[in-house]
């Protein structure tokens, strides 16, 4: 859902059933009946009453369309409910003490703010079944023969990460206490659910302000799903922004580091920056057991094998279940990474005219089959699922791509070629690059080289050369020429 320049999203987590202690599991059952029934309820009162508090609003449209032009002329509408005149129907106050639904009267054991949050929920789901509906004439009525969670706002509920649980109001059994300066306040309880988040749900949760929270049951388990709003970049503010610097960026993917970038400009390099999420280690490891022991089964089944041996489907069967997810993992690392760097790009998209070159490795495991890598770096190559990290990255840059460009450029020699002086260096270490041009000198990190290198390419590509600065173009550069998918 988007609202101006923020982005509404839902983060599922699975809710730990088997810490859960038997008074917990029923008082959870308890709250989430009380609301299903509340929500029925103002569903119920809503359908009867509403030719008096559901209103059609007409749109008012932004564009004009030109004589002539063959524009769909339809008027648009959105349906609002009268809040205030369904609680002068459920809602007793001290000037109004009989009201025709008394829900006071009818559901004794809930706050008043859970009652709003009951009502607001019954409004959203009659509202989103008039706008599905809109186009018949008979609407019929909403689906409420299952279960209707209750959107929980921000602060009637406590979410710790680090401990893994998230903390319920509980207002079933509230008591009536005395504060400090002796007036009486009611004291809610509170119903603690521990949760199942891995490093996916933890990249999620940061990425803004959580501002709700459903309790849902699929079956017989529960899932809590957190509302999270985060800020985004208007593509449209991007693309009104005239007479910006011109800016080429360029990825580099390595093993060590997963992605570096280097940005180049007329004033210079102007950042070089390692793309990486320290919410994805326990992935990485996680990974890495998978990989190994993936290994050792496959070699106890060609060991089976040669001894004649017959139990062996049950060693296919689990080499399948760890192969699938050890493709789920990867899948979740490389999604994370790409949604990092996209912010990034989209960071660096507000100040410059932005060009994207992305290396294209190709043939790289015939490269390292045939080169002088030793069998653990080999073995790194050939699990590297590159391929899926650039379609992912490709299709989110599409996304963006009436703001951003981009191009594939090859990766050949770019880190064994100075960016400096355009002559070949040497590696004495996987990630440290030193030139042997004498009068250049330079040395650094071999990723950040190669990401400049790709730069560079990339601005060739583009015919963007007489816009950045000179040193960048030097004469001898011609092992680094353009090559374009």
């Amino acid at each position: 859902m988007k609202r101006k320049n923020q982005l509404i999203t839902s983060v599922k987590i699975g809710i730990d059933n088997e810490k859960l202690s038997k008074s917990t599991r029923q008082r959870l059952r308890q709250i989430m009946g009380r609301d299903t029934r509340i929500i029925k309820k103002y569903l119920h009162i809503i359908e009867c009453h509403k030719y008096d508090l559901v209103s059609k609003i007409e749109l008012k449209r932004t564009k004009k369309s030109k004589k002539g032009s063959n524009v769909n002329n339809e008027k648009k509408f959105r349906f609002t409910i009268d809040k205030g005149k369904l609680d002068l129907l459920t809602a007793t106050t001290e000037h109004r003490p009989i009201v025709p639904h008394d829900f006071k009267a009818y559901f004794p054991r809930i706050s008043l703010n859970e009652m709003k949050e009951c009502r607001d929920t019954a409004c959203g789901i009659y509202l989103g079944h008039l706008e599905s509906k809109s186009k018949q004439e008979n609407s019929g009525k909403p689906n409420i023969n299952k279960p209707l969670p209750r959107s929980i706002g921000y602060r009637r509920f406590k979410l710790n990460i680090d401990s893994y649980i998230v903390s319920l109001m509980d207002s079933m059994d509230s008591n009536l206490g005395i504060n400090s300066n002796n007036h009486k306040k009611i004291r809610h309880q509170y119903l603690d659910l521990p949760l199942k988040i891995s490093s996916y749900h933890r990249t999620q949760l940061q990425k803004g302000d959580i501002k709700s929270l459903r309790i849902k049951r699929v079956k017989q388990k529960y899932l809590a799903i957190f509302s999270i709003k985060q800020t985004r970049f208007s593509g449209e503010h991007l693309a009104n922004k005239k007479n910006l610097p011109i800016a080429v960026l360029g990825i580099d993917l390595g093993i060590k580091q997963d992605v570096a970038i280097s940005v180049l400009t007329k004033y210079g390099i102007v950042q070089q920056q390692f793309i990486t999420s320290n919410l994805i280690r326990n992935t990485k490891k996680s990974l890495t057991k998978l990989e190994r022991r993936y290994s050792n089964i496959k070699n106890s089944i060609a060991k089976d094998k040669s001894n004649s041996n017959n139990d062996v489907d049950g060693k296919l069967k689990l080499i399948r279940d760890i192969g699938n997810k050890r493709s789920r993992l990867k899948f979740e690392i490389n999604h994370q990474l790409t949604a990092e760097l996209i912010y990034f790009i989209k960071y660096v998209a507000v100040y410059f005219d932005l060009y994207i070159g992305l290396g294209k490795l190709k043939g790289i495991r015939k490269s390292a089959i045939k080169g002088k890598a030793t069998k653990n770096h080999r073995k790194r190559i050939h699990r590297w699922a590159y391929s899926q990290f650039t379609d992912l990255l490709e299709y989110k840059l599409h996304k963006i791509r009436p703001i951003i460009r981009f191009a594939k450029v090859s990766e050949a020699y770019t880190s064994q070629t100075c960016w400096k002086c355009a002559q070949r260096g040497n590696r004495p270490k996987q990630d440290y690059f030193v030139c042997r041009n004498s009068s250049c000198g330079w040395r650094g990190h071999a990723d950040f080289n190669g990401a400049t290198n790709i730069a560079k390419r990339a601005a060739s590509y583009f015919d963007l050369t007489p816009n950045l600065k000179p040193f960048f173009m030097t004469n001898g550069e011609s092992g680094l020429s353009p090559v374009s998918t």
